[in-house]
């Protein structure tokens, strides 16, 4: 699997220096990246790796970090 990691555009850059990382979040994605990270690990037995490579290798940093918030809100408990 070839990792094509998203990076933040220019416009997302000028975003995030003015509004911060909330703005280059998409929480609904988060979300749903928390919910396959827990799909893939803990309720199953055993880990679907390429799950997780399918997440964490292309979100942008601050993306991941909302993925990571989301995780911890549902799962209670800290990725």
């Amino acid at each position: 699997m070839q990792a094509n990691r998203t990076e933040l555009t220019d416009s997302q850059r000028q975003t995030l220096m003015q509004r911060g990382p909330e703005a280059v979040v998409d929480r609904a994605l988060a979300q749903q990246d928390a919910q396959k990270l827990y799909q893939a690990g803990v309720k199953k037995l055993g880990t679907d790796e390429s799950a997780f490579l399918a997440v964490l290798a292309i979100r942008h940093e601050y993306q991941m970090r909302a993925t990571f918030e989301e995780y911890q809100k549902v799962m209670e408990k800290a990725f």
